[in-house]
C-alpha cells in the first residue's frame, strides 16, 4: 500500500483522517502515524536573502555573497549539526579541519540553509540569529516578514 499524507490543518483534514484511521480499525488493519517536521518554506527562503541585502546595504565593504557565506557557515552550520548527528559527523570528520578561508569559500558549494534536514522551525531560528547578533553589531534589520507593515506604520 502507498503511503497516504494527510493535512491536519483544517477540520475537514482532520475529519477524513480519523475517518480513514477509523474505516482501518474496523477492516482489523492498522494505522500507523508519522510526523514529518515542515520544510522550509518559500517566504522564508525570500526572507533569508532579503536579509542578506539589508546587512550587505549597510556594510561598507560587504556583498551579499560575502554575507550568505558568513551566515551560512556561522548559523546554519552549527543549527545543523546541532539538529543532525549524521551532518554533524560528516562535517567533523569531512570540513572540521579545513581553514577558515577553505569553509567559507565552500559555503559557494554546500547546500545549508536549503538542505531537506533544514526545516521551517531552524529556518525561523537562522533568520531570528541573523537579525540578533547583526543587530548587536549596530545594523539596522527588520524581519522581512514585517517589512510591509512597517512600511505602512511611517504614514505619508
Amino acid at each position: 500500500m502507498r503511503a497516504q499524507t494527510y493535512n491536519l490543518a483544517s477540520e475537514q483534514g482532520e475529519t477524513y483522517f480519523l475517518a480513514q484511521v477509523g474505516a482501518r480499525r474496523l477492516a482489523g488493519k492498522s494505522a500507523t502515524v508519522q510526523f514529518v517536521p515542515e520544510k522550509r518554506s518559500l517566504p522564508q527562503n525570500s526572507y533569508i536573502w532579503k536579509l542578506y541585502g539589508q546587512i550587505a546595504t549597510q556594510a561598507e565593504d560587504l556583498t551579499v555573497v560575502d554575507v550568505m557565506r558568513y551566515c551560512k557557515l556561522h548559523y546554519g552550520i552549527p543549527l545543523l549539526r546541532a539538529n543532525n548527528p549524521e551532518f554533524q559527523a560528516f562535517y567533523d570528520a569531512n570540513l572540521k579541519g579545513l581553514s577558515y578561508e577553505a569553509k567559507i569559500m565552500l559555503m559557494d558549494y554546500m547546500d545549508v540553509t536549503s538542505r531537506k534536514e533544514f526545516t521551517k522551525e531552524m529556518g525561523s531560528e537562522f533568520l531570528d540569529t541573523i537579525i540578533r547578533e547583526y543587530s548587536k553589531q549596530g545594523y539596522s534589520l527588520i524581519h522581512p516578514g514585517e517589512a510591509g507593515s512597517e512600511a505602512n506604520r511611517g504614514g505619508a
